[in-house]
């Protein structure tokens, strides 16, 4: 499902081609690294699939280690 959703956000991003969006994630991100409260706000105005990969994302992240993928490691 994350790689589906990753596919669907290419003609998306092919409509930001200045990269401003990319922008609104790399801030969002390094938010979430630097453990800042308000990361949300980089991306509240961006298109809902975006927003539904991020999510995915980082539920991945939080249930990692409660699975038997942890054993890979």
């Amino acid at each position: 499902v994350q790689l589906l959703l990753g596919l669907a956000t290419i003609p998306l991003s092919a409509g930001h081609l200045d990269g401003h969006e990319m922008v609104k994630f790399m801030n969002w991100a390094q938010a979430i690294v630097t453990l800042q409260p308000d990361a949300a706000h980089y991306v509240l105005d961006v298109h809902p699939i975006f927003k539904a990969h991020l999510m995915l994302g980082m539920t991945i992240f939080l249930v990692f280690p409660f699975t038997r993928l942890v054993h890979v490691w």
